[in-house]
């Protein structure tokens, strides 16, 4: 009876020795906690050097439209901005709201440009392109066919600001890595990706972001 006791007590006293000798290990190297734990803090994006860090280019707004169009054009941008942040949220009933604004804002300024006489072909294009995918988004309620549809929009978005200018912003042109031909607008430290949706917008999605332009407007 002796024998048959002795064997499973030298067993655990073997596992306790390896147990506390695993432990302080652990301790004195610091490795105590989640490895997974560890490997998100590493991949967190310091946004703020992310921004200081891009080369902004000054516009000069004195060879562009007049001040009160551009600020038209910001009222353009606040709507894209917003559609930009629902499609992170996957929303697509939020999403049909703004594009509906959008094309009213569209409206508004379209009036007004032919009224001033500023009207021209260059600005026509670039609002009908803006109205054009505006609407196709609105009519769809399919989140990725959204996704193809705000990647013009974006490029609409960015002509429209770089030929007629926008009124006392910084704007930041972003990009990810893995998806480099899929560009947004944000005039925001937020690095939500509008391509991906909630369940995939992490720490590590912002890994792969850049900024490829930045342009700042008086």
């Amino acid at each position: 009876m002796k024998n048959k006791n002795f064997i499973p007590m030298i067993l655990l006293a073997a596992f306790l020795m390896f147990s506390c000798t695993r432990k302080s290990e652990d301790m004195s190297t610091g490795k105590e906690g989640s490895k997974e734990k560890t490997e998100t803090e590493e991949v967190k994006v310091d946004k703020d050097s992310l921004f200081k860090s891009a080369s902004v280019t000054k516009i000069d707004v004195s060879k562009m439209t007049r001040e009160e169009l551009r600020k038209k054009i910001n009222d353009v941008y606040e709507q894209y901005s917003k559609i930009r942040d629902e499609l992170s949220d996957d929303d697509p009933e939020d999403i049909k709201r703004h594009t509906l604004k959008l094309r009213k804002t569209l409206l508004d300024i379209q009036t007004e440009t032919v009224a001033s006489g500023e009207y021209n072909s260059d600005w026509d294009n670039r609002v009908y392109q803006m109205e054009s995918a505006a609407l196709k988004m609105e009519m769809s309620k399919d989140l990725n066919e959204h996704r193809v549809l705000f990647s013009d929009m974006s490029t609409v978005m960015e002509n429209m600001i770089k030929n007629f200018g926008a009124y006392d912003k910084t704007l930041y042109k972003l990009t990810c890595t893995n998806i480099p031909d899929k560009p947004w607008l944000t005039d925001s430290k937020d690095l939500k990706n509008p391509y991906f949706g909630k369940e995939e917008l992490t720490d590590n999605v912002e890994t792969c972001i850049e900024i490829t332009e930045a342009w700042e407007f008086d």
